[in-house]
């Protein structure tokens, strides 16, 4: 039988990158350290669809290319800053 804890291992462990197709695929928490910005705020511009995502069930992924695309759309108008 399966502890409390053990199940909020499971839970936490993030998988930062996934390769499909060839093509790698970030976390939300990763692009969110990349781009200099809250995980929740990348899940919002995901939501608002100023960017572009891959879902796999329940696990939202970005490519690089995107998010440096967001990058050079968004620093006009000052919304986004790499660290």
């Amino acid at each position: 039988m399966q502890t409390i804890e053990t199940m909020k291992k499971r839970k936490t462990t993030c998988y930062p990158t996934r390769t499909i197709a060839g093509v790698e695929y970030w976390s939300a928490q990763k692009a969110a350290e990349y781009l200099g910005i809250t995980k929740q705020s990348v899940l919002n511009y995901a939501r608002r669809r100023r960017l572009t995502k891959l879902r796999l069930g329940g696990i939202v992924l970005f490519k690089q290319e995107d998010l440096n695309e967001f990058i050079n759309e968004s620093t006009d108008i000052g919304v986004a800053t790499r660290k």
